[in-house]
């Protein structure tokens, strides 16, 4: 059983991605050979087809909403996903929702590329054409026990080609059915007709052998007479030959476990599934399946490859999958050949397949992931040492809340005197996400060379420079610099302030005395009238501090007495943090909680995103996104000495 995907997962990884979906052809329209027109059904009312989420390891199913659908961008065909001048070789026209399906015609052009590619199409030698299309909007419904349901409900189609194996098995290229059947093997069109002439009779039939076959089957389990019994072994002997023969033709790849289920539960005879086959072997090359990512395979050799390029990056991967090492030495284009099935031997050609394949794009988007994971969490930071982080689930301001009218204490009950409802309000600081991130270009020459190498460093900087810009941003609100160099509370005044009772009235280099104030200031905090008796738990100071820190925290004695008898009061007092992104002389203090609060995108566990936003031909542009905010939360909790 597939794995659910949880909402939010699925909503994060797929809006601003672009999908392909392949189409095969039908035989209920028919290609215009005098206008040169070729009808195409670009989604159909039955478009359901499975996906993979390559972040999280699950299917689920997606469904394209017709009404969704943007198109004005749609009007040229091109061939092989490569949008250039010299690669269009058809208008597409008259777009139109029709029968609760998305439809288009295609006039190819003249010239001599063009010509060729009609002609395919035309002959049958050619069956199947792709669509590219941006997500924009999606709904999600959970469903038990099935995969989740992805419906598109807004997306932009960028591209029609002529390219690729059916995804959308309802999406079609018009055939004319009689031309193919003309052309066809005469000892084959003569048994498509003696099927035919059957099947009609057959649906009855089977109806009426499913009801007998119940009722032997009960028969046998009761033991019933002799003659009776026999007659029912038969059957049964028979219908599990039939069984039988309707697997095999899994076993030779012909049809799938679950459409072989379907005739078996059906008791449909050996000689019309056989009739089913033939008729989609006339209409298709080879039988359209929707399969896990558009691509044979890839549920199996996914996992492993994914794997093998993480170690091969140099991050650790705890338990790795059991196939390995049959890609621990594969190239980009080993692995662009086993994602495309692509067999050929030029190798730009298959740099050019892997580009235009979503599949390779998204796998590598899996182990950008996880590169970058890795290198935010190995890179050096102190900021979510102390702060407090939380995910937030959209980009909008949000205003904290706070009570209204407190004294910091319980009102006293009478005897029987209820509670009243304390009030709630906003208390004025706001704050929401902001979005920080850098591109790159992944080229075909990168692929053709091998480059995972250039791969990794970029990625690996990308979570670097994710980690640096948190911690940065923490720091500089702290320090009141760059763009919180006018932050203000909701009170109007700076975080440390004189007023807000957290700021020394004069410099004092770090030392017992002065950290004794400092403590002793966080303690007499107060909310209204009530002491908050607040206990600071992290010292926090610049490398030049960091030595006398550590002689203040770590001495027995006190390091400032005359007397070296004199007790330290601060020994192992505080949680030392020292911060290189902090000026030299000042140094501070801060409470466990309710001092400088982060926030970080729902779904993303609090780490920068890689994706891809635009494939084509030439390379794969891909984004490092890292969603971060924050804001101070409360400046009781905080105590700035300016230093000396």
């Amino acid at each position: 059983m597939p794995k659910i995907n949880k909402r939010h997962k699925v909503v994060d990884k797929v809006q601003g991605q672009s999908f392909e979906r392949k189409l095969n052809f039908d035989n209920s329209l028919k290609i215009d050979e005098e206008s040169r027109t070729v009808p195409f059904i670009i989604i159909s009312s039955d478009n359901d087809g499975e996906r993979y989420d390559w972040w999280k390891e699950e299917i689920y199913i997606e469904r394209l909403d017709v009404n969704g659908a943007n198109y004005e961008r749609l009007k040229t065909f091109f061939k092989d996903h490569n949008d250039s001048v010299d690669s269009a070789i058809g208008r597409v026209v008259n777009i139109r929702v029709e029968d609760g399906q998305l439809k288009a015609d295609v006039i190819f052009g003249t010239d001599e590329d063009s010509e060729k590619i009609f002609r395919k199409y035309v002959d049958g030698i050619l069956t199947d054409c792709s669509v590219r299309y941006k997500i924009n909007t999606v709904t999600v419904e959970e469903r038990k026990d099935e995969p989740t349901l992805v419906t598109v409900t807004d997306f932009e189609i960028r591209e029609l080609s002529a390219v690729g194996i059916g995804f959308d098995k309802g999406a079609v290229v018009g055939r004319n059915q009689k031309r193919e059947e003309k052309n066809m093997p005469e000892e084959l069109r003569k048994e498509l007709e003696a099927l035919r002439t059957s099947i009609d009779a057959l649906s009855d039939e089977q109806k009426q052998r499913k009801k007998e076959l119940e009722k032997m089957e009960k028969e046998e389990k009761r033991g019933a007479g002799s003659q009776n019994a026999d007659e029912t072994k038969k059957v049964l002997d028979a219908e599990r030959a039939r069984t039988s023969e309707i697997n095999q033709l899994v076993t030779a790849g012909m049809i799938d476990q679950e459409r072989a289920n379907e005739f078996i539960s059906d008791g449909t005879s050996v000689d019309q599934v056989r009739k089913s086959v033939i008729e989609e072997n006339i209409r298709k090359s080879s039988a359209a399946r929707v399969v896990v990512g558009g691509v044979p395979g890839a549920n199996e050799m996914r996992g492993a490859i994914v794997d093998s390029l993480a170690l091969r990056c140099g991050v650790k991967v705890d338990k790795p999958h059991e196939n390995t090492n049959m890609f621990r030495n594969a190239t980009l284009l080993d692995v662009a050949r086993a994602i495309t099935q692509y067999n050929g031997y030029d190798r730009m050609e298959l740099a050019q397949r892997a580009m235009s394949s979503s599949d390779f794009t998204l796998l590598l988007g899996n182990v950008a992931n996880r590169v970058v994971a890795d290198s935010f969490e190995q890179q050096e930071g102190t900021y979510h040492l102390w702060t407090q982080n939380v995910d937030l689930p959209d980009f909008r301001t949000r205003n904290e809340v706070g009570f209204k009218n407190s004294n910091g204490r319980l009102r006293k009950l009478g005897e029987r005197s209820e509670a009243k409802n304390i009030e709630f309000g906003e208390n004025g600081e706001s704050w929401k996400l902001e979005s920080y991130g850098e591109k790159f270009f992944l080229t075909r020459q990168m692929i053709i060379n091998d480059d995972l190498g250039v791969f990794t460093s970029i990625v690996n900087e990308f979570g670097t420079m994710a980690k640096r810009t948190a911690n940065g941003l923490v720091y500089d609100l702290l320090q009141a610099k760059n763009e919180f160099a006018k932050y203000k509370m909701a009170d109007g005044k700076t975080l440390f302030n004189a007023e807000h009772k957290n700021l020394s009235s004069s410099g004092a280099k770090l030392a017992s005395e002065p950290l004794t104030a400092a403590r002793t200031a966080m303690r007499r905090q107060k909310d209204g009238t009530v002491a908050l008796n607040i206990n600071p738990k992290y010292l926090i100071v610049s490398p030049e501090n960091e030595t006398i820190a550590k002689q203040i925290l770590t001495s027995e004695a006190d390091i400032s007495a005359s007397q070296s008898g004199v007790a330290n009061p601060h020994k192992g007092g505080y949680e030392l943090i020292v911060e290189s992104e902090l000026d030299a002389n000042p140094w501070y203090l801060a409470a466990a909680r309710k001092t400088i609060k982060t926030g970080t995108l729902q779904g993303t566990n609090g780490m920068p995103v890689v994706k891809e936003n635009n494939s084509s031909l030439s390379g794969t542009e891909f984004e490092c996104v890292f969603d971060f905010g924050l804001f101070a939360e409360d400046h009781k909790g905080l105590y700035k000495n300016l230093g000396a």
